[in-house]
C-alpha cells in the first residue's frame, strides 16, 4: 500500500476534516459524550465541523475525545504528522516535525509528537488482566537511559522499568527511582498475578515475585528490556526514539508493530 504525500488529505483542512469522520464514524455519527444517534451537523463557516446533539444538547467535532482535542494545530498536518512518525523506520525528531509541516515552534512540534506517541500507546494488558497469565512468563528489570558518565552529574540518567512478555507484549514506564516500592507498583499495576515473573538478582525484586528465574534464553534482561530504544544525538541535543527494528526482538505486540511499521509492511 503506497500512500501519497500529496494527497489533499494532507494538505487541505476540508479533506482532513473528511477523512477523519469518515474513519470514526463510517456508518453513522454519533455523539462522542452520551453516544445518541440524534446529532445534526451544524451549519456555518464558524461552525465548519460541528455538530449538536439533540438529545445531551452538547456541541462535539472528530476532534472531541481524541489527542487532537483542544489543539489548534489544523487537522491536515495532524494526519501528515501521524503518517510520518508510523512510516519512519527510525523514528523522526521533533525538530523535523517542525521543520517538514512548518510548526511555528518547537514546542508545538514537541506537543504533537508526544500526543501521537500517546495514542499509540497499548493499555489493553490492564483491560485483560495484565501482561502474561496462568503459565506464562513476564520478565521485570530496570535500566537507564540517557546522558553520558562524565555528563550524569549535570543530566543524570532516567531509569526505566520494562515487564516483557515471553513472545509477546512490552510495557515500560518511567519511574523516579529504583526502589522495592516502586517496582513493585509496576508490575503489580501491569502484571497478571498468575504469571511466572522473572527477573535478575535485583533485590529491589527480591520480597515481591511470585517466582525468580533467570532469563532462560540467555539474554540479559537489561538488554532485552533496551531493545526496542535507540539513542539520536542532534545539534540541539540528545533524545530517544522508539526504534521501529526492534520488533524483530520478538517485544511488541501486533499491534504496536502495525503502528511502527510503514504501510508495505504492515501484517
Amino acid at each position: 500500500m503506497k500512500t501519497d504525500l500529496t494527497s489533499p488529505r494532507f494538505t487541505n483542512e476540508d479533506a482532513a476534516r473528511a477523512h477523519i469522520e469518515a474513519s470514526r464514524w463510517p456508518n453513522e455519527v454519533n455523539c462522542p459524550l452520551c453516544g445518541s444517534l440524534n446529532v445534526h451537523r451544524m451549519a456555518g463557516k464558524t461552525q465548519a465541523g460541528m455538530f449538536l446533539c439533540n438529545d445531551c444538547r452538547d456541541k462535539f467535532t472528530c476532534r472531541t475525545g481524541t489527542v487532537m482535542e483542544r489543539s489548534h494545530i489544523p487537522l491536515h498536518k495532524w494526519l501528515l504528522a501521524i503518517h510520518l512518525m508510523a512510516s519512519s523506520k527510525k523514528g523522526i525528531s521533533a525538530h523535523r516535525l517542525m521543520r517538514n509541516l512548518g510548526l511555528g515552534s518547537y514546542r508545538t512540534a514537541w506537543f504533537l509528537a508526544h500526543r501521537i506517541r500517546e495514542a499509540m500507546g497499548d493499555t489493553s494488558h490492564r483491560d485483560e488482566g495484565g501482561l502474561g497469565g496462568a503459565n506464562k512468563a513476564v520478565e521485570v528489570a530496570e535500566t537507564y537511559v540517557g546522558g553520558k558518565a562524565k555528563n550524569r552529574a549535570h543530566a543524570p540518567k532516567k531509569a526505566v522499568v520494562s515487564l516483557v512478555e515471553r513472545e509477546g507484549r512490552v510495557h515500560s514506564k518511567h519511574v523516579a527511582d529504583v526502589t522495592a516500592n516502586t517496582v513493585r507498583e509496576v508490575v503489580v499495576t501491569n502484571a497478571n498475578p498468575a504469571s511466572v515473573l522473572m527477573s535478575d538478582e535485583a533485590k529491589n525484586l527480591s520480597e515481591d515475585r511470585r517466582r525468580v528465574r533467570q532469563s532462560s534464553d540467555g539474554k540479559p534482561l537489561s538488554q532485552r528490556v533496551r531493545a526496542p530504544w535507540r539513542l539520536r544525538s542532534h545539534q540541539h541535543g540528545r533524545e530517544f526514539l522508539f526504534d521501529p527494528e526492534a520488533r524483530d526482538h520478538g517485544c511488541l505486540s501486533l499491534s504496536q508493530r502495525n503502528a511502527f511499521a510503514s504501510p508495505s509492511e504492515r501484517v
